[in-house]
């Protein structure tokens, strides 16, 4: 670990202290002490929320269904639910922008039967809100697995003994879910890392966030330590 992970980063970071052979914060004052990266960086927040939002909506009712019904197919279902994390997601992003874009075969029955224009269906594509609905479909499997998993260790003798007593929506809201609570908080807490630390997504869709604006001062200005800080 010190060797692969902590002696790179920490020269990275001493690098970007360094101007001119002198001890400077130049890089570091420019985003904590101005209003330049606040927008940046609420945009990140929100991006990484409304996508840890969504995948949580979307992951935990697929874990409850894979874990606790007798669905036929249901491990064709999971495999199924599982397809969109393997995908990488920039390839996710091109193809839901291909089909909600302003020439998209989503967008044009979308307009033709829901008072939506064409421009604002490709709007919300091209925004903070498509990116997170993107990257959720994406990372969403992440809150299934976990649920899954912390479903099947939970002892049934605690709701078998729960439904003696109680309906099942008790036994659920009062056993189960807090059961399983630490492996969903620590499920949500992995996507939102994840889509905080995302760049295929907001880059395709001209989303400015934190991971764009170290790209450009990589790849645009050449600026390493001015990337350095924003990465840290």
């Amino acid at each position: 670990f010190v060797c692969t992970t902590f002696i790179p980063i920490v020269w990275m970071f001493g690098s970007s202290l360094s101007e001119d052979g002198r001890l400077s914060f130049v890089y570091y004052r420019d985003i904590f002490l101005t209003q330049r990266y606040v927008r940046v960086i609420l945009n990140s927040l929100l991006l990484a929320s409304i996508t840890t939002v969504l995948s949580s909506l979307a992951g935990i009712p697929a874990g409850f269904l894979i874990a606790k019904t007798n669905l036929p197919l249901k491990n064709v279902f999971k495999i199924s639910f599982l397809i969109p994390f393997i995908i990488p997601s920039y390839i996710v992003g091109i193809a839901w922008a291909n089909l909600l874009g302003r020439t998209g075969f989503l967008n044009t029955l979308l307009s033709h039967y829901t008072p939506l224009s064409p421009e604002s269906i490709s709007n919300f594509m091209y925004s903070l809100y498509g990116a997170s609905f993107i990257l959720s479909i994406n990372l969403f499997p992440v809150v299934m697995l976990m649920t899954e998993y912390a479903l099947k260790n939970v002892n049934p003798r605690l709701e078998e003994s729960g439904l003696i007593a109680g309906s099942i929506f008790q036994v659920v809201r009062q056993i189960t879910l807090p059961l399983i609570a630490p492996a969903i908080l620590s499920s949500m807490m992995i996507v939102f890392i994840l889509s905080l630390s995302e760049f295929g997504i907001p880059s395709l869709l001209q989303v400015n966030v934190l991971t764009t604006q170290i790209f450009t001062q990589f790849s645009a200005f050449y600026n390493e330590k001015a990337a350095t800080a924003i990465a840290f």
